[in-house]
């Protein structure tokens, strides 16, 4: 059972992967799609499974996230089921996550957001 789902487009893979490298030296659990999904079962289905067993999200917002249906779905379905979100922006403001996405800030409105650069991979507060 993964103790974290990270939230992820393709452009931002390799953000997921340092992340996931991270949280993993912490000794948790880490899901995401291209290391831990399974050629031949559908990656609706496997995202839907690991969201119903993990503890919390990682969501990488980026201007891609912010107009993925496919997020959305992930997302919405992370809050019905009671997850927690642990919001992390890349080449995004939270002032643009706000306006372009007003739901996912209310969903994730109670947690801290953090901010980096991808280069340097420097952190900060947001919130």
């Amino acid at each position: 059972m993964a103790d974290i789902f990270i939230r992820h487009m393709e452009k931002t893979a390799q953000v997921a992967l340092e992340i996931a490298q991270g949280w993993e030296a912490g000794e948790y659990a880490i899901w995401y799609h291209e290391r831990a999904s399974i050629p031949s079962i559908s990656y609706v289905v496997q995202t839907g499974r690991a969201l119903e067993q993990l503890a919390s999200v990682v969501l990488i917002v980026s201007v891609h996230s912010l107009s993925s249906d496919q997020a959305r779905h992930e997302i919405m379905r992370a809050r019905e089921s009671g997850k927690l979100f642990i919001p992390m922006f890349s080449q995004v403001i939270h002032s643009q996550f706000q306006t372009r996405q007003p739901l996912w800030h209310q969903i994730v409105s109670s947690a801290s957001s953090i901010a980096f650069l991808t280069q340097s991979f420097f952190l900060y507060s947001a919130l």
